[in-house]
């Protein structure tokens, strides 16, 4: 496995775009990996900031690869429909971006066993609501990548203005450049998701109800995943 590899799930926007350009710091090769399903509309709006990143280092620092994650996403969602409601009730209904979420670490960790990646990033912050912005969450998720050799981190989670950190990368480069919001749109529901969590899940079970839920979930569709890890090869 080589460590002068990362891997990172790269959506072009904000985050994504100031941890590829500080990993390419630390690596010889940064491979980014968008993901597609027929949720995301706007995908060629990745390839601008993939540019820029070029432009900022070298044409051979990164390699941006376009993944299809449609099958595990719809298997960890509705592939048990009817148990998971009587499970989980309305979280389970509410769990698309968690599925979603769920598909690209499987994907990517495919992606490394096949190139021989042994470290992963994402630009996971705490900012939302996200499975994977939670410090229980986030525990259980990097257990997952060790089960196959793989680190993974998420270096970006306490800071709060990358917006500007990314400018400022951007401005001191030679010439100049200005690195900004370039990400596809998903209409899974991202804001339904949000206020699910803010106006209902959280205001009734509280802080723990939702660290119970979420570790219960995982645990479920972590076992998925690593079936469907075991089943072949991403590309």
């Amino acid at each position: 496995m080589d460590a002068t590899q990362v891997c990172i799930q790269f959506t072009g926007g904000k985050d994504s775009t100031l941890l590829a350009a500080l990993m390419a710091r630390e690596f010889a090769q940064v491979h980014l990996l968008t993901f597609r399903n027929p949720l995301i509309v706007n995908l060629e709006l990745v390839s601008v900031n993939v540019g820029k990143l070029k432009q900022l280092y070298s044409e051979d620092k990164f390699q941006h690869q376009l993944l299809d994650n449609e099958a595990l996403l719809r298997e960890l969602y509705t592939g048990q429909w009817l148990r998971d409601l009587k499970k989980y009730n309305s979280y389970a209904a509410n769990n698309v971006c968690s599925s979603c979420r769920l598909a690209m670490i499987a994907h990517t960790i495919r992606y490394c066993r096949q190139k021989g990646i042994r470290e992963v990033r994402d630009g996971a912050n705490r900012t939302g609501f996200d499975l994977s912005q939670q410090p229980w969450s986030l525990e259980l998720i990097r257990q997952f990548y060790q089960e196959y050799g793989i680190h993974y981190d998420c270096q970006l989670l306490q800071a709060s203005r990358n917006d500007i950190d990314l400018l400022k990368l951007g401005l001191e480069a030679q010439p100049p450049l200005y690195f900004y919001r370039s990400q596809p749109l998903c209409k899974g529901g991202g804001e339904i998701h949000n206020i699910y969590f803010r106006c209902y899940f959280l205001p009734r079970y509280g802080r723990q109800g939702r660290q119970q839920r979420d570790i219960e979930w995982l645990h479920d569709k972590l076992e998925r995943c690593r079936e469907y890890i075991a089943a072949g090869e991403v590309i």
